[in-house]
């Protein structure tokens, strides 16, 4: 009973390994207020991987080639694999266009790009990815093919 109001009150807590939960309800006058309340406790680590550095690109320079050989620098850290994103359109230096072909899961420092179309500009840009996302693209490179 709280200043001429019926009052009742309840709370529950629900919780994982760092994050808990708090619901508390209350009825005032046959209507219902609730409050939640999270709570992490202790630290997450979610940590980016480096940029990728050291590309380069072979192109056999024989008549016919439609395709790309990428390379560049591992990235240091544990379940690394590489995304590398692949235009005609030149993007940014850092960041490829919206229809950039896409090649993820590559878990060696190369690739192959094929079905290129002959004697085109393609642009190419590498992310590592670990279980704490993916990192910042690589500086465009590009090459013809």
């Amino acid at each position: 009973y709280m200043y001429g109001h019926h009052l009742k009150s309840s709370n529950h807590r629900y919780s994982t390994s760092n994050l808990f939960i708090y619901v508390y309800l209350v009825q005032m006058d046959g209507i219902v207020y609730y409050t939640v309340l999270f709570l992490i406790v202790g630290s997450v680590k979610c940590q980016h991987p480096a940029q990728v550095e050291g590309i380069m690109i072979s192109n056999a320079l024989s008549k016919g080639k439609t395709a790309l050989t990428v390379s560049w620098t591992a990235v240091s850290g544990s379940g690394i694999t590489y995304t590398v994103r692949y235009s005609t359109s030149s993007g940014t230096e850092t960041e490829p266009p919206s229809g950039a072909s896409t090649t993820s899961g590559v878990t060696g420092t190369s690739t192959t790009l094929s079905g290129l179309t002959q004697g085109t500009m393609n642009y190419i840009w590498v992310a590592a990815v670990s279980s704490g996302g993916q990192g910042l693209y690589s500086t465009r490179m590009s090459e013809t093919t």
